[in-house]
């Protein structure tokens, strides 16, 4: 791999932070796209994957921001942008770093930063890819699994080690309609390329139709609120905090008199009827004998079971 090409070159270092590095593009023209061994480049764009020449370290990054200098914003217009030469600024969150007379070994994050002056490459999809697949990879044996393509370029597979995805705990997060269960679907397909077995549970049915055999544990399943304790309810529902935290206290409070009456057998004039205890009656009744029935038994209503 050949990270530091001169044909790649875009800018220099000139402000490195824990968050974050800014380069300095001395030309606009190096924002521009280009060609290169039959490879097209984007030169400036946000989600560009760049390389980091360091002394004894390297490091691959992704620009976030692209900036004009504020005393160069103010005198452009639309022909100087086509005529006239300017000097942009970018950006970069440090993804890895790399050791340089070990370049297969790799550091995710920074522990170690680039210096102010260090020349800033673009990198090539060659590049971005191996180094993708070569995260968390113990032997070069290992198996791999393909799960897509990266964002800025659809031409980038990305490959990486099984190994290093289920060796711990691996989580799948996102927005809703953000690719989950595609994400989900693709990864236990790999899987099984690579004979890897793997259990699925499915609560809502979603994977019915993936190929494998199937099991349905239980029908008519459900959790019982009865054993999620006042804080475990909140916990779950999150209630806002003038308008739905009250009323849901409220319901919680209610619930847990009823259940009281009818093992004490009070309140029996708010029943429907005796035979059906289920219903809980208070239309047109008076609220002094339910509210003196909660008091009695406060002790009971307000722990938190």
């Amino acid at each position: 791999m050949q990270p530091f090409d001169y044909h790649y070159f875009i800018g220099y270092v000139s402000q490195v932070t824990p968050q974050y590095v800014k380069i300095h593009f001395p030309s606009s023209t190096l924002l521009s796209k280009f060609i290169f061994s039959g490879e097209e480049f984007n030169g400036g764009l946000v989600g560009t994957y760049i390389s980091i020449e360091g002394e004894n370290y390297g490091f691959v990054g992704q620009l976030q921001e692209i900036e004009v200098p504020e005393k160069e914003r103010l005198s452009l217009s639309e022909t100087a942008f086509k005529n006239q030469e300017f000097h942009p600024t970018a950006k970069a969150e440090i993804l890895l770093s790399f050791d340089l007379f070990e370049m297969g070994k790799v550091t995710k994050g920074a522990n170690v930063y680039p210096t102010i002056g260090a020349k800033v490459f673009v990198c090539t999809r060659k590049f971005v890819q191996k180094y993708v697949q070569g995260f968390g990879q113990k032997e070069n044996s290992e198996v791999l699994m393909h799960i897509g393509y990266l964002n800025s370029d659809e031409q980038t597979e990305v490959t990486v080690s099984q190994q290093s995805f289920f060796g711990r705990h691996c989580a799948v997060v996102g927005t809703t309609g953000g690719g989950k269960s595609w994400s989900l679907s693709k990864l236990m397909e790999e899987a099984r390329n690579n004979n890897t077995k793997c259990i699925l549970v499915d609560p809502t049915g979603e994977y019915a139709n993936l190929n494998g055999k199937h099991c349905i544990l239980a029908e008519n399943s459900f959790f019982n609120y009865k054993r999620l304790t006042v804080s475990d309810l909140f916990l779950l529902l999150k209630p806002s905090e003038r308008a739905q935290a009250p009323k849901l206290l409220e319901a919680v409070k209610t619930l847990k008199t009823l259940k009281i009456a009818r093992d004490s057998g009070g309140l029996d004039e708010y029943y429907q009827n005796n035979q059906e205890k289920n219903v809980f009656k208070k239309e047109n009744l008076s609220k002094e004998g339910f509210i003196q029935f909660q008091r009695k038994n406060y002790e009971k209503i307000d722990v938190d079971e």
